[in-house]
């Protein structure tokens, strides 16, 4: 453990690392300590072929506070006090541009409507650098507001694949814990939010199931195995983990709902099985 401050151990970092592979780990107090022009030259090194890989929490409740929403709204950005106007420009610091102002203090949206706007243009900017930009909203139990987005950046779709399943089974068992602690004693599985986390479950089995002919309907050429699970992942970041997709997947060939076929042209499934309608005559 390097006890020292995040922003300097950053550029630190900067000046000693030449050709290694980087994993950057940012979990801030508040938004203290991920200002954005800190972290660019690290994902500037992907341009130089260098493995990087970024791992972000950004705390939505911080980002409401600091944003001054209710007070810009009520008296104006100008009549505001010094302390007030730093907080915010710090929050341009760590979102790297105040594009997230606008958003913010729309009096229109709602406070999650925000959220996904404000981290959706947080995530074109770190497009810019990496291909494959994916975040997800985290709460403490089903009912509460998100408390943060974990926002994971790579250059290669495996990585991607590997940080949703690792993330997604952690934070399942994360909360199916947090249900299990609302369970009154003597009541067996009687609580409503253990029910509600096993109806999110299921439910979200029906969501990917719906997810997977969708897919494969809409993609032209027709998509292997593989393919299709990268792409799922892209757009549902940490919703579904690749056990539940190939139990879907297999439950739709098994179903003759789709068919699987292998490269040399066998019925089966595998990761390079291409997936298709029975009816489907595309190539």
């Amino acid at each position: 453990a390097i006890h020292s401050d995040a922003q300097e151990l950053l550029k630190v970092i900067q000046r000693v690392i030449k050709n290694h592979t980087l994993f950057l780990y940012l979990d801030p107090f508040g938004l203290t300590g991920c200002d954005f022009k800190i972290i660019e030259p690290l994902l500037s090194r992907v341009s130089q072929g260098h493995s990087t890989e970024l791992l972000i929490n950004l705390s939505m409740p911080s980002l409401h506070r600091e944003g001054a929403r209710n007070v810009v709204i009520k008296k104006g950005l100008e009549e505001l006090p010094p302390q007030t106007k730093m907080k915010i420009k710090n929050v341009d610091l760590v979102m790297g541009g105040n594009y997230w102002r606008p958003i913010e203090w729309n009096r229109s949206l709602s406070k999650e409507e925000r959220e996904h706007k404000i981290i959706k243009k947080y995530q074109e900017k770190l497009n810019k650098y990496m291909d494959y930009v994916m975040s997800c909203p985290v709460r403490e139990n089903e009912r509460t507001h998100v408390k943060y987005f974990i926002t994971f950046c790579s250059r290669h779709p495996d990585a991607l694949v590997l940080m949703n399943d690792t993330m997604g089974n952690a934070y399942n068992k994360y909360m199916h814990e947090k249900s299990k602690e609302s369970l009154p004693l003597f009541a067996g599985d009687t609580s409503d939010e253990f029910y509600e986390w096993e109806r999110g479950r299921k439910k979200a089995g029906k969501y990917l199931n719906n997810l997977v002919q969708e897919y494969i309907k809409e993609c032209s050429p027709r998509l292997r195995r593989k393919k299709l699970w990268e792409k799922i992942v892209m757009d549902h970041f940490m919703q579904f983990v690749e056990k539940e997709y190939r139990q879907v997947v297999r439950k739709l060939v098994e179903d003759k709902k789709l068919v699987a076929v292998k490269p040399d042209g066998q019925l089966g499934l595998n990761d390079d099985s291409v997936l298709y309608f029975p009816d489907d005559s595309r190539p």
